[in-house]
């Protein structure tokens, strides 16, 4: 996950993340240049979570190889906004998710 200095300006939801992360779907060159041709990206750790699910379960993407694919789209240049009660935290063997994210609930 990245922070940036301006604001972020472009809401990205599950489908273009899941399309630039599918080898070999139709749709993933045209997703990939898109989210990297454009600055101000934010998306929310739910929606990572989404991404992963639909990864594993919908296309049948290995569990850790989703988890790489995520862990590699969430150091790019984009704002992870927490949603109350789930936060991103830094990788640690004891995480939810394909050892990349934690979920920590606010009491």
């Amino acid at each position: 996950m990245t922070t940036s200095s301006s604001s972020p300006q472009r809401g990205l939801d599950a489908g273009p993340i899941i399309y630039s992360l599918l080898s070999g779907h139709p749709a993933s060159a045209i997703c990939e240049i898109y989210i990297r041709g454009h600055s101000g990206w934010f998306t929310t750790a739910v929606t990572l979570l989404e991404v992963d699910a639909v990864l594993r379960k919908v296309y049948g993407v290995d569990p850790m190889l989703a988890a790489g694919k995520l862990a590699q789209f969430v150091v790019g240049p984009i704002v992870i906004s927490a949603v109350r009660g789930i936060y991103l935290t830094q990788p640690t063997p004891t995480c939810s998710v394909g050892g990349w994210l934690k979920i920590i609930h606010e009491h």
